[in-house]
């Protein structure tokens, strides 16, 4: 059987890494690296507020703090440059909280 990093690879890596990144963002505009970070701000929707909108109605903060991550990591992926290390990070982060849920608990 294929272990899942290997899985990972093998999908990742079926096309060139610039593939991935959206050739129209403006990259000339003036960045601010603390506040408002260009791969966290890549569209409309800044990263920070997606995810809060997407953690309020969890219980456990645990829990919210985990997908929190999940979803920054697969956020910027495609724009920070390191696609395959922000994917395993993300996976890292949901391994993590499956793990926290056992079995028989809900979020």
């Amino acid at each position: 059987m294929q272990s899942y990093d290997d899985y990972i690879d093998q999908d990742v890596n079926m096309q060139p890494y610039d593939d991935y990144i959206d050739q129209d963002v403006n990259m000339t505009e003036p960045v601010d690296p603390v506040n408002h970070p260009s791969h966290y701000t890549s569209s409309d929707i800044e990263c920070i507020d997606a995810i809060d909108a997407c953690v309020c109605n969890y219980k456990s903060p645990v829990h919210a703090g985990l997908v929190w991550q999940v979803i920054k990591y697969l956020w910027r992926a495609p724009l920070k440059g390191n696609y395959n290390e922000d994917i395993r990070k993300a996976k890292w982060y949901l391994d993590r909280l499956v793990t926290k849920l056992g079995p028989d608990k809900a979020v």
